[in-house]
């Protein structure tokens, strides 16, 4: 069924990678799909064409697709059902509906179904291929991601199992030691600030990798918020931030991206020169700090500051979760802190990476590669 659209016209100008995309596209026998294949004629393509939704559910049973191309109406059902279908799937298909006159709440819907975009039918040429390969990109971006936490959920699953193994070993010492532990519990002495802080900056001295460096200081600060939506936002020149490292813990999927968007152009910029912490509660406080395009932040009550090291802001972290459940004032101290070792550690990494470099070719120290950044779920 898969059909390569290969030619040498004017999409071979506009290669998706080496590896072909494979697009689904959902069209009865006609002009329509006709103009539609017209329009994917790129070397790094395969368009797998079907007449009807019962088709389509018949190749997603077999394929996993870059991309789905599917219309608001179809003679067997109505596709904003098909795309729901896909979109509550483990497939990372991404869905481009199209509609004839479509309105407003078309859009809403289609959005809310968890199409990435909807085209207003008939459709130029160079807007759908556009469209194609920007869904192509995130389907691709969303796989690789989860193949990151797969391999990290595997890893975690043999340290597991490594830590019951030594646990039974540990057992078989005796129940003295057990007593022990469980006195010393019991005792319930409170952890001093100053230590904690202490045993974090060790953990970190020594860490020169950017990414493993962000996720030992989300996981310290996460173990002081408890659970909460957390996000790392590191500079990539005097004004743009891009997502370093994220953590979502009861955001909704089809949200999440926006979210994260918006602390990087909203947020993350705002604090930059901020030395404090920043804290925010609901609708009326987050608005009067982002202005009215605060949008889903609205939601959260939120604690951000930024790291700096001297007057130079080396990355920005925010804390959000659902209203009324605040963070404490000694929690948002420590979170401070922590922020600021974290600082002092990112400098040593600049120091150590741009060493070489001349002042004048340094925007940014973070530069994303591939839009690769590192998040957990």
């Amino acid at each position: 069924m898969s059909q390569h659209n290969d030619t040498t016209g004017d999409g071979a100008n506009t290669p998706l990678s080496t590896i072909p995309a494979m697009v689904l596209i959902v069209a009865p026998e006609g002009a329509e799909r006709d103009g539609i294949l017209d329009a994917l004629r790129d070397p790094t393509m395969f368009c797998d064409p079907v007449a009807s939704i019962a088709e389509a559910i018949m190749a997603l049973e077999t394929e996993d697709y870059d991309a789905a191309i599917i219309p608001m109406s179809l003679d067997d059902g109505q596709g904003l059902d098909l795309v729901r279908l896909i979109e509550g799937s483990d497939q990372h298909t991404k869905t481009i509906v199209l509609a004839d006159r479509p309105l407003v709440t078309d859009a809403i819907d289609a959005m809310r179904s968890g199409a990435v975009d909807l085209l207003a039918v008939p459709i130029a040429e160079a807007e759908l291929l556009a469209a194609v390969i920007s869904a192509v990109d995130k389907a691709r971006h969303d796989r690789k991601r989860t193949e990151k936490t797969d391999h990290l959920t595997s890893l975690c699953k043999k340290l597991h199992s490594s830590q019951q193994q030594m646990a039974e070993n540990v057992d078989a010492l005796g129940s003295d030691l057990l007593d022990a532990y469980d006195d010393l519990a019991s005792d319930e002495i409170p952890i001093d600030p100053a230590e904690e802080s202490a045993g974090f900056a060790g953990q970190i001295s020594n860490d020169l990798d950017i990414e493993s460096l962000l996720r030992k200081s989300l996981e310290h600060m996460l173990a002081e918020t408890g659970p909460t939506n957390a996000a790392v936002f590191l500079p990539c020149n005097h004004s743009d931030f891009n997502l370093g490292a994220y953590v979502n813990y009861d955001c909704p999927r089809d949200t999440v991206d926006v979210l994260l968007d918006q602390l990087a152009d909203l947020l993350a910029p705002s604090l930059q020169d901020l030395e404090g912490v920043v804290s925010l509660s609901g609708g009326t406080e987050i608005s009067a700090f982002l202005g009215d395009d605060a949008g889903w932040l609205t939601d959260y009550e939120v604690v951000a500051f930024s790291c700096k090291s001297g007057d130079e802001c080396l990355a920005v972290i925010a804390f959000f979760r659902e209203l009324n459940r605040e963070f404490s004032v000694d929690t948002v101290n420590e979170l401070k802190s922590m922020g600021d070792l974290l600082a002092d550690q990112l400098a040593k990494v600049v120091r150590i990476h741009h060493r070489h470099m001349p002042d004048h070719e340094w925007s940014g120290w973070f530069e994303e590669e591939d839009d690769d950044e590192m998040g957990w779920n």
